[in-house]
């Protein structure tokens, strides 16, 4: 492997899938983490991406005129604990996100991740902290361009952990550990400038980006990135704006931390003697009737009684069971 040019050959990859190829930037990343030590199998990997490059040398991205206005919208992924690498960088997830615009990818992004992720909506909360970042850069510059985004921008995730996380305004204990700077995405949601809506794994167009697919599902997210095909779009639940308060939401939040506080500051909790009962809650709570008792079967006054009750077939295993049963005679072999 000393003699093959394979840095040579992986920085002709990595051009061409940074600037007009996005469907092989997840094949081409992976090569690029192997570029100390590359094997044979790695070699014989990007001889396979130069033969899908040289079949499909006819495509390109092609961007479609729409009458109304640009509307961004995009879609991110995360890949959770990958087992590839060196022992430095190995279970680090992969972030995969693509921004599309006139019917086809502008932007796109297949990279490894910074730091080891506890959990699957970790992941998926670093993958789209990554892209809102990206959406940010791209509002500004539409709004250069005379074409301001009006309403927030649609963000397709298909991790509904990640998107209750953007949508709440507490910290959970399972999020609390998370680095501070990846809570910006949530910002950004509150602030109305962008939105996560549920997108299913079968119409994910990032997982191009973030893992090996099948290879019909591989061309379709291919032909949709390059504007050969339309890209789904789920229709974003009807939902009221989030509030921007930075303490107060308008929903309560239904997490458990919440719920105890809220419980413990109710004067219905209140160990206090006399303690004042609030207006509307006193109103909605209806007097209920008591619930009929059953009168409980009294029993039998001894164990005798008890089992004797039970039939004799329960009787006979409980005095086997108990030992009080001489042991059955075993047949004689003469």
């Amino acid at each position: 492997m000393a003699t093959l040019p394979f840095r040579h050959r992986t920085g002709g990859l990595l051009w061409s899938a940074r600037t007009t190829r996005p469907c092989y930037a997840y094949i081409v990343g992976m090569l690029a983490r192997v570029m100390h030590d590359p094997g044979f199998l790695h070699w014989a990997v990007s001889t396979q991406a130069l033969q899908y490059l040289k079949h499909t040398r006819d495509r390109g991205i092609t961007y479609t005129r729409h009458d109304g206005p640009l509307r961004l919208h995009g879609y991110v992924d995360a890949d959770y604990l990958p087992n590839y690498g060196t022992a430095a960088s190995n279970r680090r997830s992969t972030t995969g996100w693509v921004m599309f615009a006139g019917g086809a990818a502008v932007t796109w992004r297949s990279k490894r991740q910074d730091r080891v992720a506890a959990s699957t909506a970790e992941a998926e909360w670093m993958a789209a902290f990554d892209a809102a970042r990206e959406v940010s850069y791209l509002r500004f510059l539409c709004a250069d361009f005379g074409c301001p985004q009006d309403g927030p921008t649609i963000l397709y995730e298909d991790n509904q952990a990640c998107i209750r996380i953007s949508e709440s305004v507490c910290t959970s204990q399972r999020t609390k550990h998370v680095d501070a700077r990846y809570h910006m995405l949530r910002e950004r949601v509150l602030a109305g400038e962008l939105r996560l809506v549920y997108c299913n794994t079968r119409h994910m167009v990032a997982d191009t980006l973030t893992k090996s697919l099948p290879p019909q599902q591989f061309e379709y997210f291919s032909d949709c990135m390059l504007g050969r095909c339309p890209a789904p779009q789920p229709e974003p639940p009807q939902q009221t704006p989030p509030s921007t308060s930075n303490s107060v939401s308008d929903t309560p939040c239904a997490c458990l931390e919440c719920r105890t506080t809220r419980a413990a500051s109710s004067p219905h909790h209140s160990t206090a003697p006399g303690a004042p009962v609030t207006a509307p809650l006193a109103a909605t709570t209806a007097p209920t009737a008591p619930r009929p008792t059953t009168p409980r079967p009294t029993p039998p006054a001894t164990a005798a009684a008890h089992y004797a009750a039970l039939g004799k077939a329960q009787t006979s295993i409980f005095l086997a069971v108990s030992g009080l049963l001489p042991p059955t005679p075993k047949p004689s072999l003469l």
